[in-house]
Formats: structure tokens, sequence, C-alpha cells
């Protein structure tokens, strides 16, 4: 017999592939595009955003430049934005610190020698990186009074000569109070003067025939019924520290600190403190601007001026 070949179909192959492609595409490609596409967003928006150089928002410190006068010396602090310095005056050697809050420093060398009667040295670095805090520390030449004025992007800090006391050959003794407990703490030595030229500090006053206390650090301390209390113009409330929200805690916290006729806050010590918190008050404080205690005849003059801050948290 002969031999009968079976006929074949012939079917074109797209009909096995694509069936199979389908399904592959139906089952696979959405669970791969749904696993991928946070990553590649990402590395799009990275693609398609430049890197940023420095902190958006922040001041950057640009320039110093620095004017000498007859009664002492300028310092113009420019920025490229309006900052709120904060001032801290030292001694042993004498230097003022000026902190520049949310402040990057740019391309400016660290150590600037500065010539005249009242600074030495200028450093500059950065203190803090986040958030950014830039310090400059003027390496002063003996005591000086300062004071500090906002001009748009920068400031002109005031640098002048302290003023030595006149001499007051009629001044009265001065009469000495303290007290001593077996375990308690010794009260601080107050001197009271019963008349004449009142100095205080670096600035005098005269108020005859009234008595203004002094301290042992020869500093006036503030009295309700003899002068107009200092008023807060500028400056940051103290700020939570996350060990502080922690522990829940609140309070008030009293701080004694010097007020200058600049309205300018230093020399702060905590005298009931909170815990967690010294560090936060003492630097709010440190920024602040106050207009300065006034004598009744108007006469502006540097006081010890307690302070009681109330700590509440926000729910």
């Amino acid at each position: 017999m002969p031999r009968v070949s079976e006929p074949r179909l012939s079917i074109p192959p797209t009909y096995f592939t694509a069936p199979a492609v389908d399904a592959i595409v139906a089952t696979r490609v959405p669970t791969l595009l749904k696993a991928a596409s946070p990553l590649l967003l990402v590395l799009l928006a990275a693609s398609l955003c430049p890197a940023q150089t420095k902190p958006v928002g922040f001041a950057v410190f640009s320039r110093v430049e620095t004017s000498t006068l007859p009664t002492g010396l300028d310092l113009t602090i420019i920025c490229t934005r309006p900052v709120a310095p904060g001032f801290t005056q030292l001694k042993d050697p004498d230097r003022l610190v000026i902190d520049l809050p949310d402040t990057v420093v740019g391309n400016h060398p660290q150590s600037v020698p500065l010539t005249g009667p009242d600074v030495r040295t200028m450093r500059i670095n950065q203190f803090q990186k986040d958030p950014p805090i830039a310090r400059i520390v003027l390496d002063l030449l003996g005591e000086r009074d300062y004071s500090y004025e906002p001009k748009g992007v920068a400031f002109v800090v005031h640098l002048r000569s302290a003023q030595p006391a006149p001499p007051n050959p009629t001044q009265p003794a001065a009469a000495v109070e303290g007290s001593i407990g077996i375990g308690l703490p010794q009260a601080r030595a107050k001197t009271t003067l019963a008349s004449g030229n009142v100095l205080v500090g670096n600035a005098a006053g005269s108020t005859p025939g009234v008595a203004l206390a002094i301290n042992a650090d020869g500093h006036v301390e503030y009295d309700d019924a003899l002068m107009s209390p200092p008023e807060r113009l500028s400056g940051p409330d103290p700020e939570y520290t996350y060990l502080a929200r922690a522990h829940d805690v609140q309070g008030v916290m009293v701080v004694k600190c010097l007020v200058t006729i600049f309205g300018v806050v230093r020399d702060c010590r905590v005298l009931e403190g909170l815990p967690y918190m010294e560090g936060a008050v003492v630097d709010a404080l440190l920024r602040r601007r106050y207009t300065p205690a006034r004598l009744a005849n108007g006469r502006a003059i540097d006081v010890e001026y307690t302070f009681r801050i109330r700590l509440q948290l926000v729910r």
C-alpha cells in the first residue's frame, strides 16, 4: 500500500507565543512595577534635583568690616540674611563671644588679626552643625563695653573702652551684711551705700539721697521701689530639650542676670533650676534684648535682675 503521509498544520508561531507573553505581562509586570516604582521614583527625583551645597533657609556668614573711632572700634558683621546674634562676655582673658543662630560659615579664615586698641584677633568657626550656629570670638585687649545695632543683613558691634570709676573721697563707709549657718549655704555679701554717686559696673548714675544695694560683684541689685524694670524688646523663648519633654519637666526657673544700659543680658546664673532645661533657658536669656532699668531721674543703669521663667509643655 502506498504510504499516506499525515497532513501537517502550518500554524504561525505567534499562536504559541502570544498567549504566553500575554499571560506573563498580565501576571508578572504589574508586580514588578509595584515593587520597583518607589526605587524608580527616588532615582528619578535624584537625577532631576541638583544636590544642595548649603542648607536651605540658613544665613551664610560673609565678612567683617572694621572702623576705628576715637572712642573705640566698630565691627560690621555681614551675612546673606538678617540674624539675631547672642552675646557672651568672658573674663581672664577678656573675650566677647558672638553666636549667630541658623548661620553657616562661608569661605572665611578661621583667625583674623585685627589692628587697634580694642581687639587683638577675631576667630570664626562653625560652633554647631545641626541646627547651624556660627561663632565669632573677639580676643579683647582689656575690659570693653559693647552694644549692637541691627542693619538689614548686617549688624554693627560697638566696642568702647570701659570707663573707670571717678574718685569719691566723701563717699560714706559701707555696711556689709551677711550670714553663715551650719549646714546652710553662705548668703552673698551685700553692700549698702547711704548716698552719693552709684557706679554700676561700667555705667554711672547719680541719685543723691537714695540708697542702692550693691552686691559683691559690684553690681546694683534691682529694686522696684527705686527704678523701672527692664522690659523685653526681642529675643526667643526657651526651647524644650528632648530630655525635658521626655521627663515631662515643667515649673518655674529663677535666673539672675546682669542687664546692661544697652539692654544686653549677660553673666547669668541659675538660682532655681529645672532638669535638662538650665542651658536652654540661659541661652534664650542671653539672646534677648531689653530696655535698661532706669532710676527716677530717667538715668539708665546696669542692674542685677532676677528672671522667673515659667516652663509649661503644650499638649
